[in-house]
């Protein structure tokens, strides 16, 4: 079923801190029922970084990990800590329910305004087997903060107006303008090519430029910041790094931004495609700048908790477009995105987008604009019938324009070309050859070339004894094929499994590659040796096993 049509229960948890270090979980469900449970922090804060550094920095990773066994363990320890007890069965209740409907879903509301160090933990990637949650549509996850409901979302009549912004200011790392611009214009170009979407781009990423641009009275439904994000721990606040007129770089405040958009009241979304736009600090949740656009009015807003590549980028940006465009909820739209992602990319970056909501209300809009197909493309005009006549004109014989148009007379047979003299004299024409009879004797002059290069080659093989490769037979025939009997080469199916116990799973990876094995998995087990560390594989190091084989690479945990 398309996203567009699907409706959600509401499952949202609220987390307040205690003071022995704990979160007390408050469940509800949109039904009604309502329970309580104790939630803890599976991982101490070198854990968490040592996990973003593995498998959130995507763009500087230059070894080969199993980065989804990784993902899914942490995600699953993840998923346990908060499920626990009565909060776990409510949710498998709501789920259960949302399951038996095929135009329902479950909506996982996360509340953290009590507990903003909360909001440094990818949610995004917990994992219940055998899925992550947010990937499907149907169990979309969602971040919120306590405040009031936007306003009532407005009906899309016309296309999906997107504004682009690129900033590159001088002293940061030197973004290529035109290829964001090619990779978001390609994005969204079966979009723009039926009328569905436009897209528009900001001259310059000042702040003095983006105020002049929102002034202007056409609707902007979505902002789409391409640039360097920061995080300034001087005043603790997440910025976006615009230019300054003369380029260089000009670092505007979730707050600043805020205030210049907060009367574009058609601004539904904002994407932030920028380092750390999604990061808070751990007192005050909204000191993101993704996190205090929400306290203008805007519904929804995208940052990205990792890096993102290119491709990542590219697939998520025409998956949640296509699906606004089309009338999907903002959180319907995203998890076709992160699948989107998945199938164009990699599997790691899925957790990447973080969505943040102002309120409830994930309709960005009241119903999608029709589409708007191409034109069909005009027959031409049909040539008028033309008069034969003598002294005829247009209409019928007698002028009058009416009644049945007479039947076109042939124009009368070209009189037949005067030829020159012969040169013989006597004033006789000589008829030129036909075309057709000239192309037969070229043809036929050929085929006498051919057959007399054959013979004669052939001859001068058995006289003169010399190879002659375009004739087939002779030794110096590149083009010989072999006969039945010729042995095939004696290629190796299996291997003996090297011992890669005590190494670091990227290095076992590569070492069980260059062996010959394909089918490689990794699995992370209770162990007090160093995290990511291979304890053992299955089957064991020294035993002979086919390269199609599957070879399970047993990894400490670093927990045990």
């Amino acid at each position: 079923m398309s996203a567009s049509r699907l409706s959600f229960d509401d499952l949202e948890l609220r987390f307040d801190p205690e003071q022995d270090g704990t979160y007390r979980v408050v469940v509800t469900s949109s039904d009604g029922p309502a329970a309580t449970g104790t939630f803890s922090i599976p991982f101490t804060s070198e854990e968490l970084h040592a996990f973003v550094q593995r498998v959130g920095l995507v763009r500087s990773r230059s070894t080969v990990v199993d980065r989804d066994a990784e993902m899914r363990a942490f995600g699953a320890r993840l998923f346990d800590a908060v499920m626990t007890d009565r909060v776990g069965s409510l949710y498998q209740a709501a789920q259960s329910r949302a399951d038996a409907k095929d135009d329902r879903g479950m909506r996982l509301t996360l509340r953290l305004s009590g507990a903003p160090e909360l909001m440094r933990l990818p949610w995004e990637l917990m994992y219940r087997h055998p899925r992550f949650i947010a990937q499907s549509e149907r169990t979309p996850l969602v971040r919120t903060l306590d405040l009031p409901s936007a306003h009532k979302p407005p009906p899309l009549t016309g296309p999906l107006r997107i504004l682009g912004i690129i900033s590159h200011p001088a002293g940061y790392a030197e973004l290529d303008s035109e290829r964001e611009r090619r990779n978001l214009e390609q994005a969204i170009e079966p979009l723009t090519s039926r009328g569905r979407a436009e897209l528009t781009w900001l001259d310059r990423a000042t702040i003095a430029d983006l105020e002049q641009r929102i002034a202007e009275p056409d609707d902007i439904h979505v902002l789409h910041y391409i640039g360097h994000g920061a995080y300034d721990e001087a005043t603790d606040a997440g910025i976006l790094v615009l230019e300054t007129a003369q380029g260089r770089a000009d670092d505007v405040s979730g707050q600043r931004l805020g205030t210049m958009l907060q009367d574009e009241r058609s601004l539904r979304l904002v994407v932030l495609n920028s380092c750390e736009g999604a990061r808070t600090s751990v007192v005050d949740p909204f000191s993101g700048v993704a996190t205090r656009l929400l306290e203008f009015d805007i519904p929804a807003v995208v940052g990205m908790q990792f890096e993102i590549t290119d491709a990542a980028a590219i697939a998520f940006s025409r998956s949640l477009y296509t699906g606004i465009a089309n009338g999907a909820s903002i959180d319907a739209a995203i998890g076709p995105a992160r699948r989107a992602i998945d199938a164009a990319a990699s599997s790691s970056e899925i957790g990447t987008p973080v969505l943040f909501l102002r309120s409830k209300e994930t309709r960005l809009f009241d119903g999608a604009a029709p589409v708007a197909d191409p034109p069909a493309p005009t027959p031409p005009e049909p040539a008028p019938p033309q008069d034969f006549s003598p002294g005829g004109g247009s209409g019928s014989a007698g002028g009058s324009g009416s009644g049945t148009p007479p039947r076109p007379v042939p124009p009368p047979a070209p009189s037949p070309p005067v030829l020159p003299p012969s040169p013989t004299g006597g004033g006789r024409t000589t008829p030129p050859t036909p075309g057709p009879v000239r192309a037969l004797w070229a043809v036929v002059a050929v085929l006498a070339v051919g057959v007399v290069v054959f013979f004669g080659s052939l001859v001068v093989q058995n006289v003169f004894g010399v190879d002659l490769p375009w004739i087939p037979g002779t030794p110096g025939n590149s083009r010989v094929t072999p006969t039945d009997d010729t042995p095939p080469d004696e290629v190796p199916t299996e291997g003996t499994v090297p011992d890669v116990t005590g190494s670091a799973v990227d290095f076992a990876f590569n070492t069980l590659r260059e062996a010959g094995f394909v089918n490689i998995a990794a699995e992370y087990v209770e162990s007090d040796q160093t995290g990511n560390t291979v304890v053992s594989t299955n089957p064991p190091a020294g035993t002979t096993l086919g390269f199609d084989q599957v070879i399970t690479v047993q990894v400490s945990n670093g927990f045990g």
